[in-house]
């Protein structure tokens, strides 16, 4: 089971302080979640964390979760291309399609003036 409720509020290496912490709560409600692992996959999440990369296990499931929603969010815009060129049933696209679309965009525009 992980849980490190202490650094899901910044108190650790990442120096965040209280004030920030609360200004962040406040900001975006959470949740607790608790979740039970094997080993294997816990060594794996506390490597993570160790690494530096992520300030917490909680931190590093957040990103996990979100890359997951991205993937899915990419694979549905892919389906409905495939599916228009190759002639079969169109589906429609909505506004909140759309919009993926153009902040899709954007994130790649502005990934390529990182670099």
């Amino acid at each position: 089971m992980i849980r490190d409720d202490a650094r899901d509020f910044g108190m650790d290496a990442a120096g965040m302080s209280l004030t920030n912490a609360v200004e962040l709560t406040m900001r975006e409600p959470m949740s607790t979640l608790q979740i039970t692992l094997p080993d294997d996959i816990k060594k794996i999440a506390d490597e993570q964390v160790a690494s530096g990369r992520f300030a917490s296990h909680s931190d590093y499931l957040r990103k996990l979760i979100e890359e997951d929603q991205q993937r899915a969010a990419q694979h549905k815009l892919e389906s409905m291309l495939v599916s228009r060129v190759e002639g079969k049933e169109s589906i429609e696209m909505d506004s909140a399609d759309w919009k993926h679309m153009r902040e899709e965009f954007d994130r790649r525009i502005a990934s390529r003036g990182a670099k």
